[in-house]
């Protein structure tokens, strides 16, 4: 067992990161939103908790962001939305909960979204199609969450 230091936010030239397939069973900490030159994380397989901090919004240069196979809750946070190089999100296998913030329609470069296997319930808003809103995306897996009538609006 073990943690992500918030001290890892005074490494602001880090390019990469990849803490995948370790035993952290912290949060993530809020310090990462220091890290503006980051392009790739993988946090996955571990037993992360908590939420996904609304600071990951400051992550400018990022590209991939895996958390897959975590214990993460709550809503994704709006911040997401500021993400404008992001091209690849994985949150697969967490415990999140709620609708996908309207502000994910900003994110004209994802490619490859994998939300499945959470407790997501949400009819898909306006914002993710509308518009050219997600035009780059090739794969969407919203399968085993709690989606249930119309899709969207």
């Amino acid at each position: 067992t073990g943690s992500i230091p918030s001290s890892l936010g005074d490494a602001t030239h880090l390019v990469s990161i990849n803490l995948s397939n370790n035993d952290l069973n912290s949060v993530i900490p809020n310090a990462i939103g220091n890290l503006s030159k980051l392009e790739s994380i993988d946090l996955g397989s571990n037993e992360l908790i908590g939420s996904i901090p609304s600071e990951i919004g400051a992550l400018d240069s990022i590209r991939e962001i895996n958390c897959q196979n975590n214990r993460l809750t709550y809503e994704l946070p709006s911040e997401i939305g500021r993400l404008a190089t992001l091209e690849a999100l994985n949150l697969q296998n967490n415990d999140l909960l709620g609708p996908l913030p309207s502000e994910m329609g900003l994110l004209t470069t994802l490619r490859d979204l994998d939300m499945s296997e959470n407790h997501l319930f949400f009819k898909i808003p306006v914002e993710l199609y509308r518009n050219g809103a997600l035009a780059s995306l090739e794969s969407l897996d919203l399968s085993n969450n709690l989606l249930s009538g119309m899709l969207y609006d």
